[in-house]
């Protein structure tokens, strides 16, 4: 990036963040009085559904979400071997996970916390 550039992206933000009559947007609010969202706001709901179709044919879906594979690895590492390093994962994206009651509306997310946190403490009471 030249000079030049960095030089003019100063000055579009400082007209933006400081100048009286550009520095509000429509609404009345602060131009960069927040931070932008650079990722997809159903990035769980999709990683989920995406899990559960791998779960079903044992494939991963031709296009993922990013963060998908990080994720499966960690629910596998429970799902396949008990291993508790992902246990807090499989208990978000799993078939009976805390964005599973979300999606379909049958419960608070507390109440189904609540229920996997009880599933554990059974499957691992000698720990």
């Amino acid at each position: 990036m030249s000079i030049e550039a960095v030089i003019k992206l100063f000055n579009l933000f400082a007209e933006y963040e400081f100048d009286e009559k550009t520095g509000n947007n429509a609404a009345g609010l602060r131009n960069f009085a927040y931070p932008f969202v650079v990722d997809d706001i159903n990035a769980n709901y999709k990683i989920h559904n995406e899990y559960l179709q791998f779960l079903e044919t044992g494939k991963t879906p031709e296009t993922v979400t990013a963060g998908y594979d990080s994720t499966v690895e960690a629910c596998e590492k429970y799902n396949k071997d008990g291993n508790m390093e992902g246990w807090s994962m499989y208990a978000i994206f799993g078939p009976d996970s805390t964005e599973s009651a979300r999606q379909c509306g049958c419960g608070s997310e507390r109440l189904s916390r609540q229920r996997l946190y009880r599933q554990f403490d059974r499957e691992h009471a000698e720990l």
